[in-house]
């Protein structure tokens, strides 16, 4: 078992967070973490986000009964698999990974919806683009058969007319979002994260 260098960071998160339920919980790595303004991009829809560090499929699985299931939310949101990757799992890995965190929220909340945020192109990451393409259409193909999943592809936004990675979308680091990308980011996940939770 890996160790969990996040217990703190997690503890803090549970520590400041509303009374449940909250209709819609964002778990997941970096690009929540970093989006301090999240809630009010989204259109002020109750999101609770509770992103954390570096973190893989395998750390979200490991703190969901703290960061998910207590707040018993309609939908989760959920972005991660790219640090999973870029530390040498397998596609099929990750894809399976993503699909044990699903099983794990539903024997507690069996009507909650996940949404998969594609894994982003990067030009940090680019070398991967093959295994996120992998893991983006196999999650993809799985929304078709499992009605309680749902795929958000962020990805058209965040490349140019060449297919390439728009570099203003992009922190210095070429992997992290900027303001621009988040503003991108907002502009695709606002509408449907309306949408779902209109639906009950």
């Amino acid at each position: 078992m890996r160790p969990w260098k996040w217990e703190g960071e997690v503890a803090g998160l549970v520590q400041r967070a509303p009374s449940a339920p909250i209709p819609l919980v964002c778990i997941g790595s970096s690009s929540f973490t970093l989006w301090r303004t999240l809630d009010a991009d989204l259109g002020a829809v109750g999101a609770l986000n509770h992103g954390f560090g570096g973190c893989e499929i395998s750390d979200c699985m490991h703190f969901c009964p703290q960061l998910v299931l207590p707040f018993r939310p309609r939908r989760v949101l959920f972005c991660a698999g790219d640090n999973d990757l870029g530390n040498g799992k397998p596609a099929a890995q990750v894809t399976e990974d993503y699909c044990t965190f699903c099983q794990m929220i539903w024997r507690e909340l069996p009507q909650a919806r996940v949404l998969f945020v594609s894994i982003k192109p990067s030009p940090a990451r680019w070398s991967l683009l093959p295994l996120q393409t992998q893991v983006n259409e196999h999650i993809r193909a799985w929304e078709k058969t499992e009605p309680r999943t749902g795929f958000i592809d962020i990805r058209p936004v965040m490349l140019d007319s060449a297919g390439r990675p728009r570099p203003e979308l992009y922190a210095e680091d070429g992997l992290h979002l900027s303001p621009a990308g988040y503003a991108a980011w907002a502009e695709v996940l606002r509408p449907r994260l309306q949408i779902e939770l209109a639906a009950g």
